[in-house]
């Protein structure tokens, strides 16, 4: 058996998070963590969200489904539209960026999360808030020059554990505070 990525990040954050603060308080619920299991609860949930930015970064979401982040049943809300299911989703992320051939200048996403707010309403469900960061430049890299952000916006996010104790999006949305022309 091979150990992916995402548990071996998984196991370094719930270290560090499970010694920095293994009785601290869980985001908006006003109880005490009960100990490792919240701590490893918001690690991941931590991850996955990292996961779901790397995603469309890298790859511009086209293999949403085989990074394996949203639940079958997800829904997301893209450039003011809602669309229902990880099939459809990633239906979305592929048309949008069909045109995109390798070495051909391309729009460069990076998305720079940051204030995690991250509420366990449940044993495996969880209320996730964070802010996020996008910057966008069609090129190659490296630029040289400067790029402003393209956008500021709050992000909100329901996840679910599965059967396979993994943590997925089951819904995302988000208000955009400030946005670029």
């Amino acid at each position: 058996m091979s150990i992916g990525r995402r548990e071996i990040l998984l196991a370094a954050s719930t270290a560090v998070l499970g010694s920095a603060c293994p009785t601290g308080a869980v985001a908006g619920t006003g109880r005490k963590a009960k100990g490792p299991a919240d701590a490893q609860a918001v690690a991941a949930i931590t991850q996955l969200m990292n996961e779901w930015a790397h995603e469309v970064d890298s790859n511009y979401g086209r293999t949403m489904v085989e990074a394996d982040v949203l639940t079958p049943d997800c829904r997301c809300k893209l450039e003011d539209q809602w669309i229902s299911g990880r099939d459809a989703i990633a239906a979305y992320y592929k048309a949008r960026f069909a045109g995109i051939k390798p070495g051909e200048p391309a729009p460069i996403i990076r998305q720079l999360l940051s204030n995690f707010r991250i509420t366990l309403t449940g044993k495996d469900e969880a209320n996730v808030g964070l802010n996020l960061l996008l910057f966008v430049k069609v090129g190659t890299v490296p630029f040289s020059d400067y790029c402003d952000p393209v956008e500021v916006a709050d992000v909100r996010a329901d996840c679910r554990r599965g059967a396979d104790g993994h943590w997925r999006i089951n819904m995302l949305d988000s208000d955009r505070i400030f946005r670029r022309d």
